[in-house]
């Protein structure tokens, strides 16, 4: 849970972010310092560049599960140069260097990935999209997972999108990014209140 807001007092500055739940998942600037604005969601936030990578790498994964969970953050996206690559908001990759979970926008649209890599041989991968999403407002973005049943998207509340899932995840990630992968593909826009949950929110939760 990282609320953004460059606090002093809870230690946040040009190169660190705290997670104010319980598993202390804190967050280090992964390129170059953090580029913090007064112009989030919620009071601060994060900036983020496609050219200059302003990203967070978290080197832990407490509380993580990869069978029922829910990742959550605000964000509001600029346009980019044309092509076909992602620019990624959130991904976790395991030790293994397998993503696992990908959260990102390509041609103007908005998808979440639930992945597993068997034996990193081939790759099943669960693909949810829609919305013309690029508008620079912000937007309330909610993924949930429940391996073996489904993942499902939310954009400011509303369902958008769902789809089967017939497995679990290859591994629980060792490393989270926000503002890329680890492969790159940095975002543009901002990015504020990222939250991950280790249960399946509802609907009615998601919206409240």
């Amino acid at each position: 849970m990282m609320n953004f807001d460059n606090k002093s007092s809870l230690g946040e500055n040009d190169t660190f972010v705290r997670d104010l739940s319980r598993f202390g998942n804190d967050g280090t600037a992964n390129g170059m310092s953090l580029n913090w604005t007064s112009k989030g969601r919620y009071g601060n936030a994060l900036l983020f560049d496609p050219f200059v990578d302003h990203s967070i790498i978290i080197s832990s994964s407490n509380g993580f599960n990869e069978s029922l969970g829910t990742l959550s953050l605000w964000a509001a996206a600029s346009r980019w140069k044309s092509g076909s690559n992602p620019v990624v908001l959130f991904a976790g990759r395991t030790s293994a260097n397998t993503n696992v979970i990908r959260m990102y926008l390509q041609n103007d649209q908005l998808y979440f990935s639930y992945i597993r890599d068997s034996e990193n041989t081939s790759t099943i991968q669960q693909n949810v999209s829609h919305l013309s999403f690029v508008d620079g407002e912000f937007h309330y973005i909610t993924a949930t997972w429940a391996g073996n049943e489904n993942i499902n998207l939310y954009v400011d509340g509303k369902l958008l999108q769902n789809g089967p899932v017939s497995f679990t995840l290859f591994g629980i990630p060792s490393t989270f990014y926000i503002g890329r992968d680890a492969d790159g593909y940095l975002f543009n826009g901002t990015i504020d209140e990222v939250r991950v949950w280790n249960r399946n929110l509802s609907g009615d939760e998601i919206r409240e």
